[in-house]
């Protein structure tokens, strides 16, 4: 396993400098992304954390070998921040981590896949607009789990194209979880990602056992309306601390493309989840709601964002209600490079704080 993994970020890394691109197999190909993020808190209800500016960057390595056209082995490096800032922070606590490692084989009908992978459920948090957009969505995605897969499309042009995923998986707790440069410690209050995970520290999906469980089933491409996609997802996750319940989900969402004419066009999204035994507590359930409306002209591109993120609790006490205002606008230069800038309003248990954010984003792909 440990020369697996030294394979993999070797091919990780050296992707974008080579790749079979004559279309013959095996097949080496890659992409490149990266995000540089200043974020302004400007406004700040917590006196004690105040205000502060924290530019960081993030950065996504994904490379596919494929040795005939079904089969492949695909990989993720990320290297972002992996701690809280506590106060101004410049480019500072970047931690580089395996995110995904797997292998695959699909036909056009049907795949397996087996390894490290991040679980399918929901969407909001990766494909909302704006740059806090995702924030709420960000507490239920799942990343860095162990175990094994399935997918299966079936469909037609009149009735829509369907695909279904299906997977059982653990949180990975083995050397592939280790990180290098930042590695904090999982006690630390201001530990976003630990150095490494281990059994001992409990939590969702840490159960080292194939007892965790995602669904998702996705639809695109009905001829009455050809331009939405719609998709419901289901989980259920174990909790590794002891005591603790299950953690139930599901999540429904879709996305709208209307076409305006003259290279204009309004993309509505929206997404509900909803969980019972939140982080295994069985007091407390949750619901959230994350929906945009944007607005596209050639490269500019205009979104008004919303997300409501709802705890309750058979304790009326501990209940609270979260809300996100977001205005957003980006634009895309020719070669693919996109700057966005956004205003928002986030609270947060009872802590209401006012960004301003921008972000320059690019990927290289290769082939």
């Amino acid at each position: 396993m440990k020369s697996l993994s030294f394979l993999a970020g070797g091919i990780a890394l050296l992707a974008p400098l080579a790749a079979f691109a004559d279309g013959s197999f095996p097949m080496l190909n890659s992409e490149t992304s990266l995000e540089v993020q200043n974020d302004g808190i400007v406004r700040n209800s917590d006196k004690a954390t105040g205000t502060y500016d924290d530019m960081h960057l993030k950065v996504e390595q994904e490379t596919g070998l494929f040795l005939t056209p079904e089969f492949g082995i695909k990989s993720q490096l990320v290297l972002e921040p992996l701690m809280t800032p506590d106060g101004d922070r410049f480019f500072a606590n970047n931690g580089l981590y395996l995110e995904q490692l797997y292998a695959q084989y699909r036909t056009d009908v049907a795949g397996i896949y087996a390894g490290k992978f991040d679980p399918l459920f929901g969407r909001a948090y990766d494909n909302a607009p704006g740059i806090y957009g995702t924030d709420f969505a960000g507490d239920y995605e799942l990343t860095e789990a162990d175990g094994v897969g399935g997918i299966a499309d079936f469909g037609n042009d009149r009735v829509g194209h369907y695909e279904l995923k299906a997977a059982a998986f653990t949180l990975d707790t083995t050397f592939l979880s280790e990180s290098l440069f930042t590695r904090p410690n999982g006690t630390n209050p201001r530990t976003d990602r630990p150095r490494r995970f281990t059994r001992d520290q409990g939590g969702l999906y840490n159960t080292g056992d194939l007892n965790n469980f995602t669904a998702d089933v996705n639809m695109f491409g009905l001829a009455a309306i050809p331009d939405l996609t719609a998709y419901v997802s289901f989980e259920s996750l174990g909790n590794g601390t002891p005591g603790a319940a299950r953690q139930t989900g599901v999540a429904a969402g879709a996305e709208y493309a209307i076409d305006l004419g003259d290279d204009v066009s309004l993309v509505p999204r929206g997404e509900y989840a909803h969980f019972d035994n939140v982080d295994g507590d069985k007091a407390t359930n949750a619901d959230y709601v994350t929906a945009s409306v944007e607005l596209d002209k050639g490269p500019w591109d205009v979104a008004v964002i919303g997300g409501i993120r709802k705890f309750n609790s058979t304790d009326p006490a501990a209940d609270y209600t979260d809300h996100l205002r977001e205005i957003s606008a980006g634009y895309t230069f020719e070669n693919g490079m996109k700057l966005e800038v956004s205003a928002a309003g986030e609270s947060d248990a009872g802590t209401d704080a006012t960004l301003i954010g921008a972000k320059l984003s690019w990927s290289l792909r290769n082939p």
